[in-house]
């Protein structure tokens, strides 16, 4: 879950789809070694594929159930955004199901494999025009990142993880992430801190100006039925 800077959640509950990967006892387990095959083979679109098919099936759930539809954040990869095939079967899920776009934001995973920029550009354009909203995961990393920065018409800019979990005791860290947010805010996007963990870092995040944070500091990762139940029903 996302909340504001002073650990607000905001008047719109805004989750991030993660994946698990069930072992033989049912519970739940890091999907990074699967994650790992998929991308070396170059079945992450396929993987995305099934990611939005299953993403939309549970808000169109949410809908039948009359439960107010929280916003989603869905990771796609580097690939997918480059994928014509890839853009046409985005427009036809969102178009089948129903879903209100307004509530959707795509992050853009492992931009250092984006092959393409021109084209993953015309890509965040083409969602960003009925709605959908697209966020940077993970900045700061790669080598290229301002550049994908600049050319990439995002709306959230995310904060990697490896400069905030220590930003309450080193400066540097701190300095960084200063400066990804002031670029950011300059750019006119809003930003998000990962792996937000206590109380001294939201302290830290909230001298810088980070937009919105993200992290077990703010909420734990919960299973679809279990966020399901959470959420407010519509008043009729």
């Amino acid at each position: 879950v996302l909340a504001g800077i002073n650990n607000q959640v905001p008047v719109n509950l805004h989750y991030e789809l993660l994946l698990g990967i069930a072992d033989k006892q049912g519970a739940l387990t890091s999907p990074e070694e699967f994650i790992a095959s998929a991308e070396r083979y170059g079945f992450m679109t396929l993987v995305d594929r099934w990611v939005v098919r299953e993403a939309f099936s549970w808000i169109s759930s949410l809908v039948d159930a009359q439960k107010v539809v929280p916003s989603l954040s869905i990771n796609l990869s580097g690939g997918s955004v480059t994928d014509d095939s890839f853009m046409d079967y985005l427009f036809e899920q969102i178009s089948e199901y129903g879903v209100g776009t307004s509530r959707i934001c795509f992050e853009i995973t492992e931009t250092g494999t984006i092959s393409n920029l021109v084209k993953a550009a015309d890509f965040v354009r083409a969602f960003r025009n009925i709605g959908c909203k697209f966020s940077i995961d993970d900045f700061g990393t790669g080598l290229a990142s301002h550049n994908y920065l600049r050319e990439l018409p995002v709306d959230y800019v995310k904060i990697d993880g490896s400069f905030i979990t220590q930003i309450h005791k080193n400066r540097n860290d701190y300095a960084i992430a200063r400066s990804i947010n002031d670029l950011a805010h300059f750019l006119g996007q809003e930003t998000i801190a990962e792996s937000v963990e206590n109380e001294e870092i939201i302290t830290k995040l909230s001298e810088i100006g980070v937009d919105y944070l993200q992290g077990w500091g703010v909420g734990r990762p919960k299973v679809l039925t279990e966020v399901a139940k959470d959420l407010s029903s519509i008043e009729k």
